[in-house]
């Protein structure tokens, strides 16, 4: 009943939590979000007060939480603040630190309770740019369409970021015309190697 994209938990299902965090990659799954909340913090402002703190340990300036899953306020609630260069600060600390992640954001459907429901991947650019794994798409109609995508070509790692979009397949075309222009401009080189001395 909580509105969103959902995985439609049921009282007294157990999932994994590798299960629920596919759910709310995969499938943008908001109940799957709060879910996770409550059992790592106890409640969902528990868990708030936690990515709050993590977001001022990473620096994330313009960045405040107000709820665990991103749905639109309700009455007397507040709406979760962030900025573009925020949410790319946090994808690439998700890229660096668990880049497992993207084994679960790169799955374009994935069965989920037994296989009597398929998720579908809310981020396109997984099933349509080259080497695209990932990363987290959202909506609601105050904030417009927006995803943080990454995609890796040539052992160069892209990662943009698109917000406010009023239709959401433009947040793709522009995420996919960014990832095209940095993917052409810039390429792996290597500097020096190990043992090699410096000429004068």
């Amino acid at each position: 009943r909580m509105g969103g994209s959902q995985v439609y938990l049921k009282h007294n299902e157990q999932f994994t939590l590798k299960e629920m965090l596919k759910a709310v990659l995969i499938q943008s799954a908001n109940d799957a979000s709060l879910a996770i909340a409550e059992y790592i913090a106890g409640s969902s402002e528990g868990f708030v007060d936690m990515m709050n703190s993590k977001a001022k340990e990473l620096g994330l300036n313009e960045t405040v939480y107000h709820t665990p899953h991103g749905l639109p306020p309700g009455r007397d609630q507040e709406p979760d603040l962030t900025s573009a260069y925020d949410l790319a600060v946090l994808a690439r600390k998700i890229i660096v630190d668990h880049p497992e992640v993207l084994k679960w954001s790169s799955l374009d459907k994935e069965p989920f309770r037994d296989g009597k429901f398929i998720m579908t991947n809310t981020n396109r650019l997984v099933k349509q740019f080259p080497g695209c794994d990932g990363l987290k798409t959202g909506y609601y109609r105050t904030a417009g369409f927006s995803v943080t995508a990454t995609a890796k070509q040539n052992g160069v790692r892209m990662i943009t970021v698109v917000m406010g979009c009023e239709k959401g397949k433009n947040r793709f075309s522009q995420a996919s015309r960014l990832m095209k222009w940095g993917l052409m401009k810039f390429k792996v080189v290597e500097l020096i190697t190990t043992d090699t001395p410096l000429s004068n």
